[in-house]
C-alpha cells in the first residue's frame, strides 16, 4: 500500500514539474501571439490616424481652395477613429451591437485603405450580419402594432446597413409603413425603388389582393 502511494506522488510531481510547464508555456505562447496580433493591427491603424492628423493641420488655413481638402482629411480621420475604436469593442465584446452600429453606419468605407477597410469589412460582417435581425424583427412588431414611427426608425437603420435586406421585403416593408403613417412622399419614393429593384415582390402582393378581394 505504502509503495502505492509513493507511486501515485511520483506520478503527481511528474506531471506538476514536468508536464504542466509545457501545457502552460503552449497557453501562453498562444495569449501572447494573439496580444501580438492585435497590438500588430491597432499599431499600423494608428500610424495611418497620425498621419492623418498631420495631414488635416496642413489644411487648416481659410482659403477656400483648401475646404474641401481639409473636409475629406476630416472625413477619413473621423472613420478611422471610429473604426479602430469599434475594433477594440469587437474585440474586448464590451459593447452592444446596437451601440457599434450607431457608430459604425458614420464611418466611410470608401475613406479607408486596404487594411483598414479589412477590419472595417471584418466587424460590419459580424455585428451587421446579427443586428439586422433584429432591427427587421422589431420593425414588424411595431407595423402590426401600427407604431410606424418606430418601425420607420428601425429599418432607416436597416437601409444604412444592408438595403436590399431578405431580398427587399425590408425596403418594401419601409414603404408601407411610411404609406400607412401618412407620408406619401416617402412611401412614393420607397416604392418606386422597390419597383425597380424587386419588382416581383409587388406583383404578388398585388395577385394577393386580387385573390382576397375576388372571394369577397
Amino acid at each position: 500500500m505504502t509503495n502505492v502511494l509513493i507511486g501515485i506522488l511520483i506520478g503527481v510531481a511528474v506531471m506538476w514539474f514536468l508536464i504542466m510547464p509545457a501545457v502552460n508555456r503552449s497557453t501562453t505562447k498562444t495569449m501572447n501571439k494573439q496580444a501580438i496580433d492585435f497590438s500588430d493591427k491597432i499599431a499600423a491603424q494608428e500610424a495611418q490616424i497620425s498621419a492623418l492628423k498631420t495631414e488635416l493641420e496642413s489644411y487648416r488655413a481659410t482659403s477656400e481652395e483648401t475646404e474641401n481638402a481639409q473636409q475629406t482629411a476630416q472625413s477619413t480621420l473621423s472613420s478611422y477613429e471610429i473604426v479602430m475604436n469599434m475594433y477594440e469593442r469587437y474585440m474586448y465584446e464590451d459593447m452592444s451591437d446596437a451601440a457599434m452600429t450607431q457608430e459604425l453606419v458614420k464611418v466611410n468605407p470608401d475613406a479607408l485603405g486596404t487594411y483598414g477597410k479589412e477590419i472595417y469589412d471584418m466587424i460590419t460582417d459580424s455585428v451587421y450580419g446579427r443586428y439586422s435581425n433584429v432591427l427587421y424583427n422589431n420593425a414588424w412588431e411595431c407595423y402590426n402594432a401600427a407604431q410606424y414611427a418606430e418601425a420607420i426608425s428601425n429599418l432607416d437603420l436597416l437601409m444604412q446597413i444592408d438595403e436590399g435586406y431578405d431580398d427587399g421585403e425590408a425596403m418594401y416593408l419601409l414603404a408601407k409603413c411610411y404609406d400607412a403613417s401618412g407620408d406619401t412622399e416617402n412611401a412614393r419614393v420607397w416604392l418606386e425603388k422597390v419597383a425597380k429593384k424587386y419588382p416581383a415582390l409587388i406583383e404578388a402582393d398585388e395577385k394577393e389582393e386580387t385573390e382576397e378581394s375576388e372571394e369577397e
